[in-house]
């Protein structure tokens, strides 16, 4: 008895151990993640990065050469057109060393020397000149009565107007070297530390705003042309954005516009205004040379941006293509098949292949233009264990 009921023991723990390995080595469910293709709206939009930008910026530039006064204004000063924002003085004149004041004054002493010998000269012509006139009479009353030649009246009245041009250019020699002394003055007295100051220039604002930056904000002196403040309407922004050339190829202005992380829990509306003609290259963070073209963006009518500053970041998302109704997958249930694109649709716990045809594609979903159909169940990121007639198990 004991026997046998050994042996019964043994059988019955060999068929236990023997039915775990078969157990064990039966094939599995695999667990996966699962989607319904559905249909509905879809959006297709490219995306990059912008900055607000006041449309009409004004420079406000110095526009002499001078001493600048410190500009009391702060960035988000309210300004006025006219308003004075800046003052500039003329710069002082050089202080003059002892050799160089001696030559200046010598300059002076010739250029007056030279104007009296001009005066002495236009003297000396004006004499010769009343000989000349005199002259001319005598001859004249000769000839008419005949005591003297056509010629030699001609000869008297040719004396005449040369002693006149005489007189002329003796007269400008006197003009010139007059000036000559007044620049000479000028030049000795442009150093004289008992001159009255020249007035300052003011610099006004060109249009209402508020002042976004102070450009030359200490006292110092500033050539012409020298940015001084940027003033700009901060309610009149804009947008703009870098989009690679190939996206902006896909936009039309007018397109609707979404604009994302500007510091609000909802996007922005607005609407691309233009694209940009040139474009420029760009080196992205990974080294690669990119064609980008600027996009300007500006708020819709009906729906203001809020607050915004000049120079604020954020992502701007042109819409490119939009449908209200289509066959929609997630992205992540597709994968390359060879030359195509496919799926696992999961029927009856089963698994299947199949070759899918796409259209757009939307941030998370692709439109299905064949191979699927409406509520089919696919799996989402299917892993290379995964073949045609798996059985599976839902997660």
């Amino acid at each position: 008895m004991k026997k046998w009921l050994k042996r019964i023991f043994l059988l019955v723990l060999v068929l236990a151990i023997t039915g775990g390995v078969v157990y064990a080595f039966l094939p599995r469910p695999i667990p996966v993640d699962t989607a319904t293709v559905r249909r509905g709206p879809l959006r297709v939009t490219v995306e990059a990065a912008g900055r607000t930008r006041a449309r009409d910026r004004y420079v406000v530039a110095a526009p002499i050469l001078g001493q600048l006064a410190r500009i009391t204004l702060h960035p988000g000063d309210q300004v006025a057109a006219g308003d004075v924002v800046a003052t500039i003085a003329p710069p002082p004149s050089p202080l003059l060393d002892a050799r160089t004041r001696a030559e200046l004054d010598a300059r002076v002493a010739a250029a007056e020397a030279a104007e009296s010998q001009a005066k002495a000269t236009i003297a000396s012509a004006e004499l010769a000149r009343g000989q000349a006139y005199r002259e001319r009479a005598r001859a004249k009353t000769l000839f008419d009565t005949q005591a003297l030649t056509r010629r030699e009246l001609d000869a008297a009245e040719f004396e005449l107007r040369a002693r006149q041009r005489d007189v002329e250019a003796a007269a400008l020699a006197v003009e010139t070297a007059h000036r000559h002394v007044e620049a000479a003055r000028a030049a000795l007295a442009g150093s004289s530390d008992n001159l009255p100051s020249t007035p300052s220039v003011p610099v006004r604002s060109p249009t209402h705003g508020v002042v976004l930056a102070v450009l030359q904000e200490n006292e110092g002196p500033v050539a012409p042309g020298t940015p001084l403040l940027a003033i700009a309407d901060p309610s009149a922004l804009e947008v703009v954005a870098d989009f690679l050339t190939a996206d902006a190829a896909r936009m039309i202005p007018g397109a609707r516009v979404e604009l994302r992380q500007w510091g609000g829990p909802m996007p922005l509306a607005g609407s691309l205004r233009r694209i940009e003609p040139a474009a420029f290259t760009k080196i992205s963070a990974l080294g690669i040379e990119e064609q980008r073209v600027n996009v300007l963006i500006d708020p819709v009518a009906d729906s203001p941006w809020p607050a915004l500053g000049d120079g604020w970041r954020v992502e701007a998302g042109v819409v490119v293509w939009e449908t209200r109704d289509a066959l929609l997958a997630p992205s992540g249930a597709l994968f390359r098949d060879g030359e195509h694109w496919a799926a696992f649709v999961v029927v009856d716990g089963r698994v299947g292949r199949r070759h899918v045809t796409l259209g757009h594609r939307g941030a998370s979903d692709v439109e299905i233009l064949g191979g699927l159909r409406a509520a089919d169940l696919v799996v989402l990121h299917p892993g290379q264990n995964l073949s045609d007639g798996a059985e599976v198990e839902l997660r």
